[in-house]
């Protein structure tokens, strides 16, 4: 009846279905007479036709009469058999929206349809969802829209769309966005859309539907006007046979096309991406040129975009795919640790042992001979394990890349592959092969890519037999066949920096993800296909993260935060603009989460990385780090210019001349990589503009201010963290007082009150936060005794103990603090003090009574002090005034006698010594720095309370502690642990804390591990727990100043170059050793006065921090900057051949100097490397032609410091001479304020103690010293 209705005659509409496939047997329903009804629209959705009926409709659309526009045949129960003849209905034309959607079309219905297309010319509209069509049977029907200019709506959602599809539809959307540009060019696009009546896929009806014509007809017949009936007729409307070509329908308006639902998985929306993206560059580029053609500016700035020609939907795409190797795949020569298992990871990159580890875990080679062997026992069936014998080696399969592979990726396509050339998407990926072979070729030629850098196909085989590269060129579609080949090609090959995503295809992903319908789950899923190809601006990242609700998606919100600070661009750009936008409690999670990966800088990425793989954010920024290395490829000027210094993997080294191939390598999915990176890209002197000191003012206030938090923080562990004891924490007045009245009694005591004035002053009076920062926990910059102002521990409530602990606690005036120890060694180094005290005291006397002076040597100005710590000894000690000196040592040899006696021998200076990494401070002691030690340990034995010890260690820097507590456990190695002990719980916890464990302030231990391992064994358990605490909390606030100061660093280095005198301001603003070589290593590539400014600020580093900036910058980058050795300190280990290069050079040019002065002054000559040690001992050897000779054959590390030149000798003595200068006007004027002070209490006829200090009361601050 609907074939009559349409046109057809009974008789025909009868044979019609009789080749249908019939739904069962039973005599055929009589067929009511319908008379030539017209129809436009005839909608039988639900309605069970099936093949039969199907086929009948089609019939009637294939003949001339019908007139229908609109056919809807969904959930009808189509298979292939009427959906084939449905489709071949359509070559005709005629019909104009077809919906066969909900039926059971698959692989002969799609390539019908694609048959039917490439003649039809009417079609405008066609929804073939939910019919399970498959990734080839889809791709057929794409490829149907490329032949095609008519369509304008097409529904593929829910079919079985796969990677392969996605590679057509990325076709059909370039040649959709190549036809847009063409269109912009002539002026034509978009010139008569209407898109509030026509948006995109809206088909216009109206001009289907004219006024119907009703006629009644008196007989019945075949459907003839003659017979009389009732007649309904319409106006037929023209049919357009006529065939356009692709994008002829974007003169109406911008079409649709619907893939969502499908399971596209990673690598198809991926390249759905990538097409769009693609799409949308040439409609910017053709937008900006015709732009520039009609007059406007260049730039093409506020330049309005033209719509996109296609809408593409994907919503609820399956996109979480995984690909698993097939079963008894063969794996051998695959790394597992890789993304893509046909390139090595970073574990290849390794040293030695752990590379060959990991290839035997999956992700090596397979040796060639072994493997020849195996297959030969296998033959006669001697195979050890699984895989060993014949017929399992022949059931595995080698694992290859399909068009349907998730890991294939185009962009980095490497790998084996095995393509079915009936699928449509191999064509056209080899098509893209090509295409990027052909790119990268030019990319060389143009000098934009190393040479090195290139793709080739190999092992080409067509239905395994071998064919050329150039017959690849000539693949079509309709090709058939096998297609096996192999890709090999780097990891990465960017050619230039990338370009954020564009700003039409961020639209579409906004509208895509605004949906209400998308879980939020699925929107993190598409940023992470997004962030793996593309880039951002912070703008663009910061809307895509503005698409989680901040309160009810916090958890999806910092993820994608995290994504998209990784991808954008510069990330530096969206720590600076995108956080004072985001709420409070979100950027503080976020700083927490990134940690040391804060204020990223893609363009000066140096500094220090530790990255943990396993995390998205760590790995996107390893993939970061590679991607600059590898455009920036400085091993091509020098091999010793490496990128990633000093890398591991998973603890092993990665190898340098790997890394100098660091494209071929995929960051691996675990693992923990550490890197110091260093960029070579310095600024041109002629061009660049060095900041103003505005800027450098800001920057001194913000590091103020962080400096000024972190003491807070210190001062406030200093009042909470203390050793557990009887009293327990007392008030702040109470701990006040009682420090007040022990510093009065013990400047009640002192010998020297003049000469120690300045020193005490400043021990005395100097309680404040800056005094915290410049030793926060009793760290020293030098050598030099310098002043702790940590609590003493008695301040805290505890006094070793307390009364009746295992200890004792005060030790009374009968018993000394060391007496419960049994420190043996004790009484025989107080008696060699005393002699020694003496006999410096008879000749200091004696120098004093030949200059015809009356005072002693306490009373002369001039006269040397007792000893750092300025302490009184006890009645049998020595008289005051006793004075060092190494005459007087001969006095002493009875106690020396003594002290050997009791089995003790002090330290000795070190004949050779370690390297410096393995240097302590407390250790490894020259030999005026042990006579320094002896006198502070002998001293401190004549204090009879530990509360007395905690005041006196409280006045010593931290290296002199180590010293002091080195110097008793190797006089007794017995019991010196055990007072030890007894000093550490005097001490402060911030202080002891860095004497036990490794704090991140102090980059060498204060003691070796032997002497702290003694110690911990000495100390009470609880003590231990307070310090293990104390240690953490000091580490923590040292590792957020750290990282707050990283960000001023990297923000600064970003926006500014600095001059060196500059940074060498900034350098000496700021505290602490690794902060100094942090803003050293960000600002090294920064400083545009380079020779000889860079070296200039060198010199202002100490030796540890040179090594520090040598070992993070490399040797040779350092030396080539540096240019000159002249007063620079040398540790070089000649077996490392980028420092051997160095050695040699430095001692070519000190013989060559050094043969130059002999020859100007040979009475006055002397060699230029002085302090020479080989293998950490010391050589003399003549600086002549033989010198580096006999280094090189001798010694695997050499150290020294090269000679001054006579300007840095000139330099030093005014240096010396104006600090000098400056410490005496600090004595002057201390000594006036205490002669004031004096005299005043004279004059009121107050009595005070020697130095001028009330009992309980407090010295007056000291006039600040002038200037200069």
């Amino acid at each position: 009846a609907l074939a009559q209705a349409l046109g057809l005659p009974p008789g025909a509409a009868a044979a019609a279905g009789g080749g249908a496939p019939s739904g069962g047997a039973g005599p055929a329903p009589s067929v009511p007479e319908i008379s030539s009804l017209r129809l436009t629209r005839l909608l039988l959705s639900g309605i069970k036709l099936g093949d039969k009926g199907t086929c009948m409709i089609a019939k009637a659309l294939e003949s001339g009469s019908c007139s229908l526009k609109e056919l809807d045949v969904s959930r009808c129960g189509i298979s292939d058999h009427g959906g084939v003849a449905l489709f071949q209905a359509l070559r005709a034309g005629g019909l104009a929206v077809l919906d066969v959607s909900w039926n059971s079309l698959r692989g002969d219905s799609a390539a019908a349809m694609q048959a039917a297309m490439q003649t039809n010319g009417t079609l405008q509209s066609i929804n073939i969802s939910h019919n399970g069509f498959s990734d080839p049977d889809a791709a057929r029907v794409l490829m149907s829209l490329t032949q095609h200019g008519t369509w304008r709506n097409v529904d593929l959602s829910y079919n079985n769309l796969g990677s392969g599809s996605a590679i057509v539809l990325g076709e059909l959307v370039e040649m959709l966005g190549r036809r847009t540009a063409e269109l912009i060019g002539c002026g034509l696009y978009t010139k008569a859309w209407d898109l509030e009546a026509r948006p995109a896929g809206k088909i216009d009806r109206s001009e289907w539907l004219a006024s119907p014509q009703l006629s009644y007809t008196g007989g019945r017949g075949s459907g003839s006007s003659a017979g009389g009936g009732l007649q309904l007729s319409r106006s037929r409307s023209a049919r357009v046979p006529r065939h356009l070509e692709i994008g002829d329908q974007l003169e109406q308006g911008p079409v649709l096309l619907n893939v969502s639902g499908n399971p596209l998985g990673f690598a198809g929306l991926r390249q759905v991406l990538h097409a769009l993206d693609s799409m949308s560059v040439l409609i910017e580029d053709a937008s900006l040129e015709a732009h520039t053609q009609g007059g406007g500016r260049d730039s093409g700035k506020g330049l309005l975009l033209p719509p996109w020609p296609l809408h593409v939907l994907v919503a609820s795409c399956n996109i979480d795919i995984a690909d698993t190797p097939p079963t008894g795949s063969a794996l051998e020569g695959l790394d597992s640790n890789s993304p893509n298992p046909f390139l090595p990871s970073l574990f290849m990159a390794t040293d030695g042992a752990l590379a060959a580890a990991g290839a035997g875990a999956g992700g090596g080679t397979v040796d060639k001979k072994k493997k020849g062997k195996d297959e030969k026992k296998g033959g006669k069936g001697k195979g050890k394990g699984k895989g060993g014998g014949a017929d399992d080696g022949g059931d595995k399969q080698e694992y290859k890349l399909s068009i349907q592979s998730q890991s294939m990726n185009l962009c980095s396509p490497a790998g084996k592959y095995a393509l079915d050339l009936s699928h449509p998407a191999s064509a056209l990926a080899v098509r893209h092969l090509l295409s990027l072979q052909s790119q990268l070729e030019q990319a060389t030629e143009r000098g934009n890519l190393p040479k090195s850098v290139a793709l080739m196909i190999k092992e080409l085989m067509l239905d395994d037999k071998p064919i050329k590269v150039e017959k690849l060129a000539g693949l079509s579609e309709a090709a058939s066949g096998k297609l096996s080949f192999r890709v090999v090609c780097p990891n990465i090959l960017l050619a230039t920096e990338p370009a954020p995503l564009t700003e039409q295809t961020l639209d579409w992903m906004m509208v895509t993800l605004m949906d209400k319908s998308c879980a939020e789950l699925w929107k993190l899923s598409v940023m992470q296909v997004a962030c793996s190809h593309f880039y951002f601006t912070w703008e663009q990242a910061l809307d895509l993260v503005d698409l989680f609700d901040p309160e009810l998606s916090m958890s999806e919100r910092l993820r994608a935060a995290e994504m998209m600070y990784a991808r954008c661009t510069n990330p530096l750009f969206f720590w600076e603009n995108a956080l004072p936008v985001m709420p409070p409690l979100q950027v503080k999670m976020l700083i927490e989460r990134v940690a040391d990966l804060a204020a990223f800088d893609f363009l000066n990425p140096a500094g220090r990385y530790m990255l943990n793989l396993s995390r998205p954010l760590d790995r996107f920024m390893a993939c970061r780090l590679q991607e600059a290395s590898a455009l920036e490829n400085p091993w091509a000027e020098c091999k010793y210019y490496l990128n990633w210094r000093n890398a591991t993997l998973g603890g092993a080294h990665l190898s340098a001349e790997k890394l100098m191939r660091l494209r071929d390598y995929t960051i691996p999915v675990t693992g923990t990589l550490r890197i110091d990176y260093v960029t070579y890209m310095v600024p041109d002197p002629e061009t660049s503009q060095v900041c103003s000191e505005e800027e450098v003012l800001d920057l001194f206030s913000k590091l103020r201010y962080v400096y000024q938090k972190y003491a807070a923080t210190i001062l406030d562990l200093r009042r909470q963290h203390a050793l557990p004891g009887e009293s327990g924490l007392e008030d702040a007045a109470e701990r006040q007082r009682r420090k007040e009245a022990e510093r009065a009694r013990l400047q009640r005591r002192s010998q020297n009150a003049v000469p120690s004035m300045a020193k005490t002053l400043g021990a005395l009076i100097t309680e404040n936060s800056m005094a915290a920062l410049r030793n926060p926990a009793g760290t020293d910059d030098d050598d030099g005794f310098i002043v702790d102002l940590d609590e003493p521990a008695h301040a805290h409530g505890y006094n070793g103990g307390g009364a009746g602990g295992p200890i004792g606690g005060d030790s009374g005036r009968g018993q000394p603090w060391w007496a419960p120890a049994g420190f043996s060694a004790a009484k025989a180094l107080l008696k060699r003090w005393q002699v020694m005290s003496t006999a410096r005291h008879e000749k200091a006397a004696a120098a004093a009574a030949r200059r015809g002076s009356g005072t002693d040597a306490s009373g002369s100005g001039n006269s040397r002090p007792s000893s750092p710590l300025r302490m009184q000894s006890t009645k049998a000690d020595a008289p005051r005034g006793a004075t060092p000196s190494k005459a007087s040592r001969g006095s002493g040899s009875k106690a020396k006698d003594d002290a050997k006696g009791s089995g003790s021998t002090g330290p000795k200076e070190a004949s050779v010594y370690p390297p410096p990494s393995l240097r302590t401070a407390g250790a490894h002691m020259t030999s005026k720095e042990i006579e320094v030690t002896e006198q502070l340990a002998m001293q401190l034995l004549m204090v009879r309370s530990l509360e007395g010890c905690s005041v006196v260690l409280s006045r010593c820097s931290a290296r002199h502690v180590a010293r002091i507590l080195y110097f008793y456990m190797t006089v007794d190695p017995a019991k010196g642990p055990k007072a030890c002990a007894l000093l550490m719980e005097a001490m402060s916890p911030l202080v002891a804390c860095k004497l036990l464990y490794n704090m991140y302030d102090v980059p060498l231990p204060l003691l070796p591990p032997e002497h702290r391992h003694l110690l911990l064994a000495a100390m009470r358990p609880e003590v231990l727990k307070t310090l293990a605490m104390t240690q953490q909390r000091v580490n923590e606030a040292a590792l957020q100043r750290a990282r707050e100061l990283r960000i001023l660093a990297q923000s600064f280095a970003a926006h500014a170059v600095v001059s060196s005198k500059q940074l060498i301001a900034v350098l000496k603003f700021l505290r602490f050793e690794q902060d100094r070589v942090a803003f050293t290593v960000t600002l090294w590539s920064r400083v545009v006065d380079r020779n000889p400014g860079i070296y200039e600020a060198y010199q202002v580093l100490t030796e540890a921090e040179q090594r520090q900036v040598q070992h993070r910058l490399g040797h040779w980058h350092v030396w080539m900057t540096l240019g000159r050795p002249h007063g620079l300190h040398f540790y070089l280990d000649i077996r490392e051949q980028e420092q051997k290069d160095i050695a040699k050079e430095i001692v070519k040019l000190a013989v060559k100097a050094t043969a130059a002065a002999k020859k100007a002054n040979p009475t006055k000559a002397a060699n230029h490397l002085l302090n020479l040690r080989g293998n950490g001992s010391s050589m003399s050897i003549p600086e002549d032609d033989k010198t580096w000779m006999m280094m090189e054959s001798s010694y695997q590390s050499i150290e020294f410091d090269f000679m001054p030149s006579p300007e840095q000798v000139e330099a030093r003595r005014n240096a010396a001479a104006s600090k000098i200068a400056e410490v005496w006007r600090g004595i002057s004027l201390s000594r006036a304020v205490v002669r004031a002070h004096r005299e005043a209490e004279a004059a009121r006829g107050v009595s005070s103690d020697p130095v001028g200090v009330p009992v309980g009361g407090v010295l007056p601050a000291p006039p600040q010293p002038r200037p200069r």
